[in-house]
Order: structure tokens, then sequence, then C-alpha cells
């Protein structure tokens, strides 16, 4: 029987030092359903907390939407303005 880690030492994804030393850590424990039961953690207020900037995508269409915004506005200036004229 071919294990993960013995396929991933054959490809040299992995050294059998590390190989060892995964076999050697103790494995986790799925949590009692005891501890289901209880009631989740209250979040903490953020103070202060520092505002993400925005991705260049983000960044990007808010521009747009703002120019797209400017445009339109415009475009109903000139509308009413030629009707007033007419």
């Amino acid at each position: 029987m071919s294990s993960l880690s013995d396929q991933l030492l054959k490809a040299g994804l992995v050294t059998e030092e590390q190989v060892k030393k995964a076999a050697e850590k103790p494995k986790r424990h799925k949590p009692n359903k005891s501890n289901a039961n209880k009631s989740p953690k209250q979040k903490r207020p953020a103070t202060n907390t520092p505002k993400k900037e925005n991705s260049d995508l983000a960044q990007f269409y808010k521009e747009r939407a703002s120019l797209e915004r400017t445009e339109k506005q415009e475009a109903e200036l000139r509308g009413k303005n030629r009707k007033q004229q007419d």
C-alpha cells in the first residue's frame, strides 16, 4: 500500500527526515460534543483598527463609478440647458 507520505517522498517533495518527523507528531483529536454546546465567545468591539486599503480592482471600480456619476450629471445639465434654449 502506498501512503501519501510515500508518494511525496517518491516525488521528491519531502525528505525522509520530514516524513519521520511528521510521523512522530501527535495527531490532533476532534473536539468533544460537550464543547459544541457551549455558547460562542462574544466578539470584542473593534477599537482603533486601521482601515483596510482597497485593492486595485476595488479602487478602479470606485473611481469608475464616480466618473460615470459625474458624466451623467453633466449630461443631464446639458439636456436641461438645451430645453431651456429651445
